[in-house]
């Protein structure tokens, strides 16, 4: 016998096996002002505008409620939507250039200079060493805010800030090439950073301008050193998220993508 899919909040659930499994839903956590998808309980592949049979997407519809959604009207930088991406599921490819990817909201610009708990998925395909997948620069061009692989230092996650080019980099957990979970968080004058849900590595600011005038998902405001790889989800929060918040956001986003925490 072959079932019938039922829609559940207006979304066909994913099948397997003829069992069907109700969408995953982002955990009711307060101050969520970003979230993006490429599949999932609230996203529709219209929402990306301009799946005009290339396939290519015009926006990325902000979810939280906000209005945050990413935007590029420019044809040879706007990612490729692609069915089977990331462990199966849809992604974003932005390795046509590396100028690919969504410029943000300038009212996110503020989030990123105070506390804040940002959650990320995808992976890189390219051995490039400078690839930055979620990036603000200030008033000169700086890159203040920014989160890359740095394929030239053993494979690492980094996060970088302000003008000391100030890294806190987590080579220990590899993986940059298979579909990964990054944590990043920011509380005061200390950040942490977490790869599969592993023990975080902290550090300090280091020097902070607080002056994010432009921010861009999958590539560098100024259209350089961008993402050669698949964006699946971020989620970005206003504020430094509890340890539980953290385990229910990262357990769901470990289920939904099929990533195994550490």
């Amino acid at each position: 016998m072959i079932l019938i899919p039922q829609l559940v909040n207006g979304i066909v659930p994913e099948a397997n096996n003829n069992v069907i499994k109700p969408p995953l839903i982002v955990p009711v956590v307060k101050n969520l002002v970003f979230d993006v998808k490429t599949f999932g309980e609230t996203f529709a592949t219209s929402d990306l505008v301009d799946l005009d049979g290339s396939n290519l997407a015009e926006k990325f519809i902000d979810n939280s409620g906000n209005g945050n959604d990413g935007i590029e009207t420019i044809e040879s930088r706007k990612p490729l939507y692609t069915i089977n991406a990331i462990n199966g599921h849809p992604g974003l490819d932005c390795s046509a250039s590396g100028d690919v990817g969504f410029t943000l909201p300038s009212a996110l610009h503020g989030v990123a200079d105070n506390d804040n708990t940002v959650f990320y998925v995808g992976f890189t395909n390219s051995s490039a060493s400078q690839q930055r997948f979620l990036v603000g620069h200030d008033s000169g061009g700086v890159q203040h805010w920014g989160f890359l692989y740095n394929r030239g230092a053993s494979d690492a996650f980094s996060w970088v800030n302000a003008s000391s080019f100030n890294q806190l980099r987590d080579s220990t957990t590899g993986g940059v090439t298979t579909p990964h979970l990054i944590r990043a968080d920011r509380a005061g004058g200390t950040r942490r950073l977490s790869i599969n849900g592993a023990t975080p590595i902290t550090d300090g600011l280091g020097s902070d301008s607080n002056d994010i005038v432009a921010l861009d998902l999958g590539r560098r405001p100024n259209f350089q050193q961008g993402l050669i790889g698949f964006i699946g989800e971020c989620l970005i929060y206003n504020r430094l998220l509890s340890a539980k918040e953290i385990t229910l956001v990262e357990a769901y986003l470990s289920k939904k993508w099929d990533i195994a925490l550490a």
